[in-house]
């Protein structure tokens, strides 16, 4: 009988995931808009990352799921109003002007509990933006549209899985709000 081994991990990361109707206009909107800038990110794997967790022990993830269980933070409406670039990884992402107080509130409270689990937390400021495109080969123009609303009321963790086909996002559980 063979066993697995105890030093097997998993790409994990917590993220908001958007509805399946939401992703098509956003798969759609982002086509339409960065089509000739890069490598539109599939609509499948559009999502907003709360923490990510990079290479986790398979021992590890029941303290990150119960970790998570303690999560406890209102529902959130949130608004996606503006497009932007990270100029060195060449990225163009949807986000947000405003990042709503539960929002933050989600992310500081989930960040603290992932830390007994080991987790580092991020120093950074958070700022929620969902990726669109990759390998962006130009400066994006300004673009003017009506945002986007979504109303927020789940987490998930998320499993990043490597293939031939590229990457595939698999959620793991989902948390209500």
């Amino acid at each position: 009988m063979c066993s697995t081994p105890t030093n097997r991990t998993k790409r994990l990361f917590f993220a908001l995931w958007p509805e399946p109707k939401l992703r098509a206009l956003l798969f759609k909107q982002g086509r339409r808009w960065l089509h000739e800038h890069g490598k539109q990110v599939r609509s499948e794997n559009l999502h907003i990352t709360l923490s990510f967790l990079g290479n986790v022990p398979l021992d590890d993830i029941d303290c990150l799921c119960t970790a998570a269980d303690g999560v406890k933070t209102p529902p959130f409406e949130l608004e996606l109003d503006r497009v932007g670039q990270f100029q060195r990884a060449r990225v163009a992402w949807i986000g947000c002007t405003v990042t709503p107080e539960p929002l933050t509130l989600l992310v500081q409270t989930l960040n603290r509990a992932l830390a007994a689990c080991g987790n580092k937390i991020d120093p950074r400021p958070y700022h929620p933006h969902m990726t669109l495109a990759r390998k962006i080969r130009d400066p994006i123009e300004p673009i003017q549209f009506h945002p986007f609303r979504w109303s927020v009321d789940r987490f998930v963790l998320i499993e990043s899985v490597t293939h031939s086909e590229g990457v595939e996002y698999r959620v793991m559980r989902w948390w209500g709000l």
